[in-house]
C-alpha cells in the first residue's frame, strides 16, 4: 500500500494553497508552499494575485477575462506574500485591477487584470478531435518514472514527488 496522497487530496491542497487570506480592504496574504525548493513557483503567485483581484470584483458579478503579469524578482518560500489590490476602474460592465505582490517590502510581481460581466456573445470552437479518453492514458507519475533514470540525481526527487 502506498503512502502517496490521493489525487483528491492533492487537488484540495492546491486549492487551499491558491486561496488568499483577507487582511484588510484590498490587502491579502497568500499561503506558503512547503515543498522545500526555496523559490515560489510563478504560477502560484499569479493565481494568488488573481484571487485577490477577483475578490474585489466578484461582488458586482464580474469575472476575469484578461490579465498581464510581470515578475520583478524571485519570491521565497520562507516569507509570506502580501497582495495589495488597486481598484483603477469600476464601470457597469467592466472593472480593472492592479495587484502588487510583495515580500519583505519588495515587489515580486505586478499584475493588471480586467473583469467583465458575463454576457451572451459569439461562440467559436472547433470540433473535439477523436482522442483516447483520459482514463486510457498513462498517468503523469508513470510517465515521470519511465524517464527518471535519465534525470540528474539532484533533480529526481523533485520530479517524482506527488502532484
Amino acid at each position: 500500500m502506498s503512502d502517496a496522497p490521493t489525487p483528491a487530496a492533492l487537488v484540495a491542497d492546491l486549492v487551499d494553497l491558491l486561496d488568499v487570506e483577507e487582511i484588510d480592504t484590498d490587502l491579502y496574504r497568500g499561503r506558503r508552499s512547503t515543498d522545500g525548493v526555496g523559490r515560489v513557483f510563478g504560477g502560484q503567485v499569479i493565481a494568488q494575485a488573481l484571487q485577490a483581484a477577483q475578490r474585489s470584483a466578484a461582488a458586482e458579478g464580474k469575472v476575469a477575462h484578461s490579465l498581464h503579469a510581470y515578475f520583478m524578482r524571485a519570491g521565497s518560500e520562507e516569507h509570506p506574500i502580501i497582495y495589495r489590490v488597486v481598484r483603477d476602474f469600476e464601470g457597469r460592465s467592466f472593472a480593472t485591477r492592479r495587484v502588487i505582490a510583495m515580500q519583505r517590502g519588495q515587489p515580486i510581481l505586478n499584475m493588471a487584470a480586467s473583469f467583465q460581466l458575463l454576457e451572451e456573445g459569439f461562440v467559436h470552437q472547433d470540433v473535439m478531435p477523436d482522442v483516447p479518453p483520459p482514463d486510457a492514458l498513462s498517468s503523469e507519475i508513470a510517465l515521470r518514472r519511465a524517464v527518471a533514470d535519465r534525470i540528474p540525481e539532484r533533480l529526481r526527487q523533485q520530479l517524482l514527488r506527488p502532484r
